[in-house]
């Protein structure tokens, strides 16, 4: 059977979020602590298990015995007009900086520096079809902007990589 260019997933139908960021303050809707990128690339996180070899009578068993693994989650986004998407990114990594020392005194004070974060696909008519929910996402880099002047009608696309301990992925309405 052909595969039908009407039922594989597209690259621009995806969006990721963050509610609650860690050091970002504002009071209207668009300085909130809160912020939705459109996706140009992401790469979701690589799963890996570790695995103990149990000798059992003439056989090496292996068994899981860890939670599992993620690689960072890789994000390309569009830099919105005002930057304040990627000022905000910025603004979570200089609370991160200024929060080190007493997160390393501190472990239980670690928690006021993750957020958590949602990868959502949508159909052409934006209703969600799947969506991803990423538990205490941190931020590890955010990738500098580069202005090309002579690309001006091109998007600004900005890049950054979260660390998490868990996700969860569900699908939504009906299949």
């Amino acid at each position: 059977m052909a595969r039908s260019r009407h039922n594989v997933a597209k690259p621009h139908t995806w969006r990721f979020s963050l509610v609650n960021i860690p050091g970002v303050t504002g009071t209207s809707p668009n300085h909130s602590n809160n912020m939705k990128l459109n996706l140009t690339r992401c790469t979701t996180p690589t799963i890996s298990h570790a695995e103990q070899p149990i000798p059992y009578a003439q056989l090496q068993l292996r068994v899981i015995h860890d939670p599992p693994e993620y690689t960072p989650l890789q994000i390309d986004y569009i830099v919105d007009e005002k930057l304040e998407n990627y000022l905000k990114l910025l603004a979570w990594s200089q609370y991160i900086s200024d929060n080190r020392c007493t997160v390393s005194q501190k472990p239980s004070s670690a928690a006021n520096i993750h957020t958590t974060g949602f990868l959502e696909y949508m159909d052409t008519y934006d209703n969600m079809l799947v969506k991803f929910t990423y538990y205490h996402v941190l931020l590890l880099s955010v990738e500098a902007l580069t202005f090309d002047y002579q690309q001006t009608e091109e998007d600004l696309i900005g890049s950054f990589s979260l660390v998490f301990d868990h996700f969860t992925a569900e699908r939504m309405g009906s299949s």
